[in-house]
């Protein structure tokens, strides 16, 4: 089950689910379905700070206040009185409610992934995964002011090295858009060389699009349609090298897999570092017993996207 609450009839639905009420533009809601026991909450905004997957293996009842919003700089809107937390402080209050396993850190700018966030994630958090999906969307700084972002390569860079060294294992999700305005041959290149030298798992690639009544319509050096698609062509096929050695770097690892669903004998889930897995149910045993369930499997084969594993213990 995958719950996904972006349009605004479910965003204030669960703020009233808990007690919220808006304070600003809402960028991402946090823990929303557990009372359903769902497997996987996506909850995205247009600037998300933080995104909740993997949600409840149990039914869990929140804390009333635990939530709260998060504005463009990664601050935390206060209730009347109290004072101003930092994304972090919402980070640790989730990481303390018991009946949820895992969350995964999601569509956060790069600028609002504070070093302590990141220290914290790797040494001290007991349910956050070492797993990051981080929008970059180009390489090239000056591409990066035409887009009006609040980040630079430096700092990207800076913050995939950090979890590099912190969390050698985790899995790095990195969003590009091919071909947008302003991204002449030159930038094109030292965007694609600035991307291969980041330590990262995969690419989410997607190919610039015209929006009528958009600022971007003024920009100069727009692309052709087809250079954008060849671009998206060369960001994939460096997307699924980075995943295949990501993936063989993982066989013989032993890790915790959320099994999510089963077809006849065979298990799928995802590992604490999001890898896909498929493994047999174990002799006489009632595959439906598995479901919403983390066990610990080595990983022995890879196949594609997905892993094969084996039960251990």
């Amino acid at each position: 089950m995958k719950h996904m609450l972006q349009d605004e009839q479910s965003r204030h639905k669960c703020m009233d689910a808990f007690g919220f009420q808006p304070q600003n533009e809402v960028t991402g809601f946090l823990f929303a379905a557990a009372k359903e026991r769902a497997k996987t909450v996506e909850l995205l905004g247009g600037h998300a700070a933080a995104i909740v997957r993997d949600s409840a293996i149990m039914p869990c009842q929140f804390e009333r206040g635990a939530c709260r919003t998060a504005d463009a700089d990664g601050e935390i809107a206060p209730a009347p009185g109290e004072p101003r937390p930092t994304l972090l402080d919402l980070l640790r209050r989730l990481d303390a409610v018991e009946g949820i396993d895992r969350y995964r850190i999601s569509s956060i700018e790069p600028d609002l992934l504070s070093h302590e966030i990141i220290e914290w994630v790797a040494r001290q958090s007991r349910a956050f995964m070492p797993h990051f999906h981080i929008p970059l969307q180009c390489g090239s700084d000056a591409v990066l002011r035409l887009m009006g972002r609040r980040y630079d390569t430096a700092l990207f860079a800076d913050r995939i090295r950090m979890i590099n060294d912190l969390l050698p294992d985790a899995f790095i999700g990195v969003d590009v858009i091919a071909g947008a305005r302003g991204e002449t041959p030159e930038r094109w290149r030292e965007s694609y060389g600035f991307i291969e030298s980041l330590g990262i798992t995969r690419l989410h690639v997607f190919p610039y699009s015209e929006r009528p009544g958009t600022r971007a319509l003024g920009l100069p050096d727009a692309v052709p349609v087809a250079e954008r698609h060849r671009r998206v062509h060369d960001l994939t096929a460096l997307s699924d090298a980075r995943l295949q050695a990501f993936s063989e770097g993982q066989l013989g690892r032993v890790r915790p897999v959320l099994w999510e669903r089963y077809r006849g004998n065979t298990l799928n889930g995802l590992t604490d570092n999001y890898l896909r897995v498929e493994a047999p149910v174990p002799g006489g045993m009632d595959p439906e017993s598995f479901t919403n369930t983390i066990t610990n499997v080595r990983l022995t084969a890879v196949d594609g996207e997905t892993m094969t594993g084996e039960h251990v213990g």
